[in-house]
């Protein structure tokens, strides 16, 4: 049986930090619950000061998301071999298409970004009103975009080697009986599961000659086979995942266009529009078949 990964308490963050974090953060949220609960708007007669606290609504939870996902899961000691730690964007030139129907809602919310800034700068700060409710709402989107969106870039994908098979990420587990076989370009090597044979699941990272060694000693072990053409199949799949993604992007271009619904909602719409069309793909791919262990947190639980 497949042992989970444990997860180790991440060091907190410094009293100072987090007093200036609550301070910062939470100064400028307690007065927005106190403009919903006395039925005021966010506005202020001072030009500055105004686009000051309208500037305040989308950059505060921004930070407040990047601290959320900046510190990085630690792992206790296992009898597994580490192979390499690769970054969604170090293999964004070959997995691209892995979570392309995501990103439509990102790039469509800085559109909206921009626009309404140049708005605000045409029409004039002076006369920017925005009740509390609607501030509340942009700051929990905002924060859950950043969160959502920055922990994809910043993550550190782990995959580990083990007599028993190789383990992506925190959850996925490949037994080497289930590889069906992998393809080598060079600075990438792709593993296919042997339900899906024509589309990759998982890309590895093995620019560096010491990573790919230990990886071809493994397969060589376990008589991996390798291939070293692509299939129709794939490009055909990837082709889907493209034309999908542009279409939900001019979707939703057409709809703001239109403002037929409140901007923050179409983002919503287009995000989980994305996560149904991945999960959708990631069944075409074969990504069910995959054993999940998931990571036992232990003492990070109880603490």
């Amino acid at each position: 049986m497949v042992a989970p990964l444990k997860v180790q308490r991440t060091p907190p963050a410094s009293k100072g930090v987090d007093r200036v974090l609550g301070i910062v953060v939470g100064g400028p949220l307690i007065y927005l619950v106190w403009l919903l609960r006395t039925g005021q708007t966010l506005h202020f007669e001072n030009p500055f000061f105004n686009a000051l606290a309208h500037a305040l609504i989308v950059v505060l939870p921004a930070m407040m998301g990047y601290f959320v996902v900046r510190t990085p899961l630690r792992f206790a000691e296992t009898p597994e071999s580490l192979l390499v730690t690769q970054s969604y964007t170090q293999t964004l030139q070959q997995n691209w298409w892995m979570l392309a129907p995501l990103w439509p809602a990102a790039v469509l919310a800085v559109v909206i970004v921009v626009g309404k800034l140049s708005m605000i700068l045409g029409d004039g700060v002076e006369h920017l009103s925005t009740s509390a409710y609607s501030a509340l709402f942009t700051v929990l989107l905002v924060f859950i975009l950043v969160a959502f969106f920055g922990g994809m870039l910043n993550l550190k994908f782990q995959i580990r080697l083990s007599g028993e098979g190789l383990r992506f990420g925190m959850t996925r587990f490949v037994v080497w009986d289930q590889v069906g076989h992998i393809r080598d370009l060079n600075r990438f090597v792709e593993v296919y599961h042997k339900d899906c044979p024509t589309i990759p699941f998982e890309t590895i990272l093995t620019s560096d000659p010491s990573v790919k060694l230990a990886l071809e000693r493994s397969l060589s072990e376990h008589n991996v086979p390798r291939s070293s053409k692509g299939s129709v199949q794939f490009m055909v799949f990837r082709a889907s995942i493209l034309f999908v993604s542009a279409a939900m992007f001019g979707i939703g271009l057409y709809l703001l266009q239109r403002r037929i619904c409140d901007p923050r909602w179409l983002i919503i719409l287009i995000l989980v529009a994305g996560g149904l069309v991945t999960f959708g793909f990631e069944r075409i791919r074969g990504i069910s078949s995959v054993t999940r262990v998931y990571p036992d947190l232990g003492n990070v639980r109880q603490n």
